[in-house]
């Protein structure tokens, strides 16, 4: 099926996905760190995205929380 640029569109077969276990590679005390940086986050509402949103139609702004790259370097949470 041709797309709107001229180039084919391909469908999915079904939906699925993979499930990981990520335990062994955050460290333990992980949830403290981003609680941590939760409380210094800039929460604003911003307007839906149109289009690719998952929210339904009569969402208008979605309250989004950001952490800013200084605000983590500062917060030590950055850990090699």
């Amino acid at each position: 099926m041709p797309g709107s640029a001229g180039y084919a569109i391909a469908m999915p077969l079904g939906f699925y996905w993979t499930t990981f276990d990520l335990n062994d590679r955050v460290p333990v005390d992980w949830q403290d760190d981003i609680r941590a940086a939760a409380t210094d986050a800039d929460f604003r509402e911003f307007p839906r995205t149109p289009v690719i949103s998952r929210e339904a139609e009569h969402v208008a702004r979605i309250l989004r929380g950001r952490v800013h790259a200084a605000q983590e370097q500062i917060s030590g949470l950055s850990r090699s």
